[in-house]
């Protein structure tokens, strides 16, 4: 199949083979970028039951954005055969790391995997089979958990007895094993699971069978950490513990709640660590173990037992008084600010927004085609992902919602002659015309109405400029005021948090 085209992806070379499809390396020439191919196993597509589950937890898990889930860009049928785009990752699985050397390296990607299930867990997404095989490493170190909105159609395929299988239900919940309702309980379920095999290289339940497998994740405790991981910080024993409680209200009961825990005992973990090198090098020196107290010989005078008490509190006064009289006020504007610059495989974009807690932007792109569209990203990392269904003419700028739900936007279609404010769901799936003959729409903090320019024209020039307003339905479109300056134009409008404002 290598160098055959299909619609717009040219194959470059075969990655792999498994029991859920075969991925390809691709390019994708209108966007130009690298991606994989997942084309599903046959019996899928026979399967229209299969295919119409799969089509709806494929569609679910596009809309996943985050910097350690591997995206979905889209699903496709090819004369009748089913294959979903994904962002293409290079690096290998996490089975090819485990065990890891340090506990402190294990559990720093642990919380890559938790902040990915969290972000699925929140938008009502289960993944039913997380595993070392499911979660890939890139070239930086990133966890990218895989195959969203696959897992469900493969646990409702009957499971052959093999030894393929037997490792698949390691990972399984007790609930999943019993055919009981699998939630996003059960997730974490398996990320302990996934947690102890990354620390000690082994399973917490053994079995040499497929039945011995079951019985022991259904009935026996798992194994204690500390058996393969000596002195293991008290903080991760506990965490496995919770994390593999048989019955789910016993577990953790938010992946949020998971990742808390861990950076806990990480730190928890660096700073046991920092304390041993340092004893290390003391004696290392030839000084012995660091005394954490010196007992005087003889019972030294008054001054000499708080002399530095008395010296320390003499430097602080004085150090308040010259703060108090010689310090001038300097102001600083953000002093704790960062800055982060996001890969964008495009060369032509416009004006951006931003989702109110600066995690999600939007921005408008020219693809390879000439087309706009609208590109949708996590500010952490990860691909751009288009969420406009229709390719337009122009798009000058884009608005986020504060909650990062919705996407404001002014363009031209291809067949439009004035620009048109548009109304798209970040997740994708269409969009909506909320007003005609508009520009730069501004969202209003509350998300119940969205600002934006409307020209007036006379004798084919512009008289004057309004600021309307319209709910993203796109009803109850009003005239707030007009502006009637002869400016030639304007590109930028801002509301007030209350609302009760406008600056343009």
């Amino acid at each position: 199949m290598t160098g055959n085209t299909i619609g717009q992806y040219k194959i470059l070379e075969k990655l792999g083979e498994g029991g859920m499809g075969v991925v390809y390396k691709a390019s994708d020439t209108r966007l130009n970028r690298t991606v994989a191919l997942k084309f599903l196993p046959e019996r899928v597509n026979r399967d229209e039951g299969a295919k119409a589950r799969f089509l709806q937890e494929a569609q679910a898990a596009a809309g996943l954005n985050h910097p350690n889930i591997c995206t979905i860009y889209g699903v496709d049928e090819q004369e009748g055969q089913l294959f979903m785009s994904m962002e293409y990752i290079e690096g290998g699985t996490l089975r090819e790391k485990l065990p890891f050397a340090k506990p402190d390296d294990a559990l720093a990607v642990a919380i890559q995997i938790g902040e990915a299930l969290q972000e699925a867990h929140a938008r009502e997404i289960v993944h039913r089979d997380i595993k070392a095989d499911n979660v890939m490493l890139n070239s930086k170190g990133q966890a990218k958990v895989m195959d969203f909105g696959l897992a469900k159609l493969r646990g409702a395929m009957k499971l052959t007895r093999t030894s393929s299988t037997v490792g698949t239900l390691g990972y399984m919940s007790p609930e999943q094993i019993q055919g009981g309702e699998a939630d996003h309980r059960s997730d974490i379920f398996s990320f302990g699971v996934l947690l102890f095999e990354m620390l000690t290289g082994r399973l917490p339940f053994r079995g040499d069978h497929e039945a011995a497998m079951v019985y022991s994740i259904v009935n026996e405790e798992p194994e204690s950490v500390e058996k393969y991981l000596p002195g293991a910080a008290p903080e991760i024993s506990r965490i496995l513990e919770k994390a593999l409680e048989k019955d789910p209200a016993d577990r953790y009961q938010t992946a949020a709640d998971f990742v808390v825990d861990l950076r806990r005992a990480r730190k928890q973990s660096t700073r046991v660590s920092r304390e041993v090198t340092q004893s290390a090098l003391a004696a290392a020196a030839g000084q012995g173990p660091v005394p954490s107290t010196q007992m005087p010989v003889a019972g030294p005078t008054f001054f000499a037992r708080f002399r530095w008490f008395i010296l320390t509190g003499l430097i602080l006064i004085a150090a308040v008084v010259t703060l108090v009289f010689l310090r001038k006020p300097t102001p600083e504007v953000n002093p704790n600010m960062t800055v982060k610059e996001l890969e964008i495989p495009l060369t032509n974009i416009r004006y951006h927004g931003l989702s109110g807690d600066g995690n999600w932007a939007a921005f408008p792109g020219k693809d390879a085609g000439g087309n706009w569209h609208v590109y949708f990203m996590n500010t952490g990392g990860g691909e751009p992902k288009v969420i406009t269904s229709d390719s337009m003419r122009w798009i000058q700028s884009v608005d986020v919602s504060m909650d990062g739900s919705r996407v404001a936007y002014g363009g031209t279609t291809p067949s439009g002659n004035t620009p048109a404010i548009f109304v798209a769901s970040a997740l994708g799936g269409g969009t909506r015309v909320v007003a005609q003959d508009g520009i730069v729409p501004r969202w209003r903090p509350d998300g119940k109405r969205i600002f934006y320019y409307k020209w007036r024209w006379s004798a084919g020039r512009m008289t004057d400029l309004a600021i309307w307003s319209v709910t993203p339905e796109g009803t109850d479109n009003r005239l707030e005021f007009t502006d009637s300056v002869s400016i030639q134009g304007r590109i930028s409008l801002s509301v007030s948090p209350d609302g009760g404002a406008v600056a343009w």
